[in-house]
C-alpha cells in the first residue's frame, strides 16, 4: 500500500531517477516532471502529499513555478525546493515564493525521506506555516545583517587601500623636500592626520580603525612616543 503521492520536478533525469527510486522503494508512489511547465499539468489531474521543486530550470524555474502553483491552488500543497544552492538569499526568494522547506541537491537522501515524512503530516504542516511569517522575518533579519558587515568590509578594505596610497604620496612629499629622521615622521603624520581625521569625522565605520592604523603605520614618530 503506498504511503503517498510525491511529485518530484527536476530538469536532470538523473536526479529525477534518482529521487524516484528512492522515495518508491521507501513506499511512496512518484510522479515527475522535467520542468515546471509539465509539473504544472500534473498538477490539474492529482494532488500530491509532497512536491518537490528544482529551483534552477529552463523557461519556468522553480521561483516562479512555486508563485504559479500558490496562484492557481493555494497552499494545500507542501512545496519542499532543491536546490544545489547554499544561499540564504536563495532561501529568501523560496519562501517569499510560497516554498515551506529548502533542501541541499548534494545532501544525505536521508533527509529527503525525513523533510517528505515532515511535510506529509497534517499537524506538522499548520505548526509549521503557523511560524511561516517569523521565520521569514528571521531570513530577512539575517540577510540584512549579513549585508551590513559586508558593506562595512567593503568600506574599512577601501579605507585602509586609500590611506596606504595616500602615505605613499606623503612619503614622496617629505622625500622631495629633502626631510629626514624625526623631520620625515612628523611631515607624513601630519600630512595623514590633516585629511584622514575628516574620514573619521565623517565616517562612523572608519573612526575605529583611524588611530590604531596610523600608530601602527607610523610607530617610529615622535609624535605617537610618550
Amino acid at each position: 500500500m503506498s504511503l503517498g503521492l510525491i511529485i518530484v520536478v527536476d530538469d536532470n533525469p538523473t536526479f529525477r531517477k534518482m529521487y524516484s527510486d528512492f522515495l518508491s522503494l521507501h513506499g511512496y508512489t512518484v510522479m515527475t516532471a522535467s520542468g515546471g511547465e509539465e509539473g504544472m499539468k500534473l498538477l490539474l489531474n492529482c494532488t500530491p502529499m509532497v512536491l518537490i521543486l528544482d529551483i534552477s530550470m529552463p523557461v519556468m524555474d522553480g521561483i516562479e513555478t512555486c508563485r504559479n502553483i500558490r496562484r492557481i491552488h493555494g497552499n494545500d500543497i507542501p512545496i519542499v525546493f532543491l536546490t544545489a544552492f547554499n544561499d540564504v538569499d536563495k532561501l529568501r526568494d523560496c519562501l517569499h515564493a510560497g516554498g515551506d522547506d529548502y533542501l541541499i541537491k548534494s545532501g544525505n537522501l536521508d533527509n529527503v525521506l525525513e523533510r517528505v515524512k515532515f511535510w506529509s503530516a497534517a499537524a506538522n504542516r499548520q505548526e509549521a506555516r503557523t511560524r511561516r511569517d517569523d521565520v521569514i522575518q528571521e531570513v530577512d533579519e539575517t540577510i540584512e545583517r549579513i549585508d551590513h558587515e559586508v558593506n562595512e568590509a567593503e568600506s574599512a578594505a577601501a579605507f585602509i587601500e586609500e590611506l596606504s596610497r595616500m602615505m605613499d604620496t606623503a612619503q614622496a612629499l617629505a622625500d622631495g623636500a629633502c626631510l629626514k629622521g624625526e623631520d620625515n615622521s612628523n611631515y607624513i603624520v601630519g600630512y595623514a592626520a590633516g585629511i584622514v581625521s575628516h574620514w573619521a569625522d565623517t565616517q562612523a565605520a572608519v573612526k575605529p580603525r583611524y588611530m590604531s592604523y596610523l600608530q601602527a603605520a607610523l610607530a617610529g614618530s615622535s609624535m605617537f612616543q610618550q
